[in-house]
C-alpha cells in the first residue's frame, strides 16, 4: 500500500442515504436555506449532510465543485463555533469539549470529502478529466488546507497534536509528490491561489513556532503569517546548501511534526524545508521596523500594534530561522525531583489560605475579601456567601495531585490524569507547588496549560518566582482604591542570587504608581508602604515593587 492509500479515509459505498444535494444547483438551493445566525444548527446539519456525501458515489469533477461551495459558508460557521471552546480554562466542561468534538469531527469529514477526490495508485474513484493534474492538486491542497483548520482549531484549544495527525499530514503531502502536483496553484476561494506545498508548510511553521506557548491575538497573528509566509519556503529533498538558516527536517513516514535536529541516515523519506528566503524577509521587516515603519506598511496586519508586534516577529524569527525557541538546561535540582509527585493549589485566595493555614480576618473578626470577593462587590455591590471558605476540603481549597515531568532551575512541567476533577486552569494564572520532600510552597504563573494529545490528561508549564511566599494582609492608606479597605497580598522575600528585588502580589486593580497602602506580615504589626513599578500582571494578581516608608 502506497502512501497515497494510507492518505485516504472511506471510499463512497451506498447511494440508499444520499444528501440534500448532489450538484451544484442543488447545494446552492441547500445553502440558501442554512441558518448561519445559528452556528451550532448549522454546524450540524453541515456535518449530517457532508458525511452522507462522503459516502454517496459521485465524480470528481461534482464533489469538487459541491465542495468549493460549501468552503466559504463552513469556514464561518466553524469560526463562529470556535468562540465555544477557544481559550477557555482547561480541562474543558462537558459543553466545552462537545463544541470542539464537534469542530474537530466536522474538519476531518472535509478533509475525507477532498481525499476522495485524490486519484490513488488502488484506482478508487478515478476517472478521466480535462485537467488531472489540477484536479489533483485542488484535492491535495483543500485537503491540507483542511489539516490546517484542524491544527489550528486545536491550538486555540489547548489541546497537543495526536500522532496520527501528522501522520495522515505527511501521507496526503507525499501523495501531492507521487502525483506531481505539489507545487501547482490552485484557487482557493477567498485566499487566492495556494499550493499543497505551502498549505503543508504552513502547518509546519505553525507547529514549530510552539503555539500552545501562545495567547489567542498572539496565536492568530502567528497563524495569519505562517499562511502569507509560506510561499517563500521550499521543500526540498536534499538539506539546503546554505547552512547559515538552520533548516526543519520531516520524515514523512513519522508521526511527528519537523524538527531541527538532522536524522542521522539519509532515506528517501526525508524532506528539508529551506527557511533561507523566509528569513531574509523576516530580518528586513525587523530592520524596517526598528526605524519606525508601522506593522500596517509592513504587511504585519492591521491589528499589529506596537511593542507587541515587534515582540512577536523577534519570537517567530527565533522559532522559524534560528533553530527553534531555546530552553533553560536542566540543573541538578531537575535530576533529583524528576517523575516525583508534587501538590498544586490555584488561585489568588487559595494559595493565600494555605500559606497562612486559615482565613484571614480583619480585627472586627470578619473575613478579608480576596480577588472574588471583589470581584462580587463590583458586580453586585456586596459579598455573596462564601460557600465554605473556612473549610480546607471545599473544593477551592483542597490541594491536588500532580507529577512533575520535567524541571529546570526557573520552571516545571507537571501533569495529572483528568480522574479524579481539578480546578480548571487558564494561562497567566497563579499557582502554588509543594514538593514531598517538605521544603514548602513555591509560587508560580502558568506559562501555559494543554490537554494531552489523548485528552486523559492535563499538562501545565509553570514558570517559577523566586523566594518563600509570606501571605500579608494590604489595607487601603488613602482614596483611590477601587476595593475595599482590606485585602489580601503576598510577600516574595528579595533573592540576591537572582537578582531578584523584593515584591509583593496583590489582587488585580490595586496597582498604582506612588501609591501608599499599609502591609501587615504578621498579626498586628503593620507598615506602610509605596508602590513602585509594576513587574508582572497574571489573570488573577498583579506583582509590584515597593519602598518602605
Amino acid at each position: 500500500m502506497s502512501l497515497i492509500d494510507v492518505a485516504l479515509g472511506p471510499a463512497p459505498r451506498t447511494t440508499e442515504r444520499p444528501p440534500d444535494f448532489i450538484d451544484q444547483g442543488s447545494c446552492r438551493a441547500w445553502l440558501e436555506s442554512l441558518p448561519l445566525t445559528n452556528p451550532v444548527l448549522s454546524q450540524t446539519q453541515l456535518m449530517r449532510q457532508l458525511s452522507l456525501l462522503n459516502r454517496y458515489p459521485l465524480g470528481v469533477d461534482e464533489r469538487l465543485k459541491i465542495l468549493a461551495l460549501l468552503r466559504e459558508p463552513l469556514r464561518f460557521v466553524q469560526e463562529q463555533c470556535l468562540k465555544r471552546f477557544a481559550g477557555r480554562p482547561l480541562p474543558f466542561n462537558a459543553e466545552e469539549q462537545s463544541a470542539c468534538d464537534a469542530s474537530q469531527a466536522l474538519w476531518q469529514e472535509l478533509v475525507t470529502a477532498y481525499l476522495h477526490c485524490l486519484p490513488t495508485t488502488a484506482g478508487a474513484e478515478t476517472e478521466v478529466t480535462p485537467a488531472p493534474h489540477l484536479v489533483a492538486s485542488t484535492a491535495a491542497t483543500g485537503a491540507l488546507a483542511a489539516m490546517r483548520a484542524i491544527h489550528l482549531d486545536a491550538c486555540h484549544a489547548n489541546i497537543l497534536i495526536a500522532p496520527t495527525f501528522w501522520r495522515q499530514l505527511h501521507s496526503i503531502f507525499h501523495a501531492a509528490e507521487e502525483l506531481k502536483v505539489a507545487r501547482l496553484p490552485v484557487e482557493a476561494g477567498s485566499r487566492g491561489k495556494r499550493t499543497a506545498a505551502s498549505a503543508y508548510v504552513e502547518v509546519l511553521l505553525l507547529a514549530a513556532a510552539s503555539p500552545h506557548e501562545l495567547r489567542p491575538k498572539q496565536l492568530t497573528l502567528v497563524a495569519d503569517w505562517a499562511q502569507r509566509w509560506s510561499g517563500k519556503v521550499a521543500v526540498r529533498l536534499q538539506p539546503p546548501a546554505d547552512q547559515r538558516t538552520p533548516s526543519l527536517c520531516i520524515d514523512l513516514r513519522s508521526d511527528r511534526t519537523a524538527t531541527y535536529r538532522q536524522p542521522p541516515a539519509q532515506s528517501d523519506a526525508l524532506r528539508w524545508l529551506d527557511l533561507a528566503e523566509l528569513r531574509k524577509s523576516i530580518k528586513k521587516r525587523l530592520v524596517r521596523m526598528a526605524q519606525g515603519d508601522s506593522p500596517e506598511v509592513l504587511h504585519l496586519g492591521r491589528n499589529c500594534e506596537q511593542p507587541v508586534c515587534e515582540a512577536m516577529l523577534k519570537r517567530a524569527y527565533q522559532c522559524w530561522c534560528k533553530g527553534g525557541m531555546r530552553d533553560q538546561p536542566a540543573g541538578p535540582s531537575a535530576v533529583r525531583r524528576a517523575r516525583m509527585d508534587c501538590q498544586l493549589v490555584s488561585g489568588f485566595d487559595a494559595i493565600q489560605y494555605h500559606l497562612a493555614g486559615q482565613i484571614h480576618r480583619d480585627q472586627n473578626g470578619s473575613i478579608l475579601p480576596g480577588y472574588h470577593e471583589h470581584e462580587q462587590i463590583a458586580t453586585f455591590g456586596r459579598i455573596a456567601a462564601h460557600g465554605g471558605l473556612g473549610d480546607r476540603e471545599s473544593p477551592g481549597l483542597m490541594l491536588e495531585a500532580w507529577r512533575i515531568a520535567d524541571q529546570n532551575p526557573a520552571d516545571l512541567r507537571l501533569e495529572r490524569p483528568l480522574s479524579p476533577p481539578g480546578k480548571s486552569l487558564v494561562g497567566d494564572q497563579l499557582v502554588a507547588v509543594r514538593f514531598h520532600d517538605g521544603a514548602g510552597f513555591i509560587l508560580g504563573k502558568i506559562f501555559w496549560v494543554a490537554m494531552s494529545a489523548s485528552r486523559d490528561a492535563v499538562i501545565a508549564r509553570i514558570r517559577l518566582l523566586p523566594g518563600k511566599p509570606v501571605g500579608i494582609t494590604i489595607r487601603n492608606a488613602g482614596p483611590g482604591s477601587g476595593y475595599s479597605d482590606s485585602g489580601r497580598g503576598l510577600f516574595l522575600p528579595h533573592a540576591d542570587q537572582l537578582g531578584e528585588m523584593a515584591s509583593m502580589l496583590v489582587p488585580p486593580g490595586w496597582f498604582a504608581p506612588n501609591r501608599i497602602i499599609g502591609v501587615e506580615i504578621e498579626a498586628g504589626v503593620a507598615q506602610e508602604v509605596r508602590i513602585g513599578r509594576l513587574v508582572e500582571r497574571g489573570t488573577d494578581f498583579e506583582r509590584v515593587t515597593f519602598e518602605r516608608l
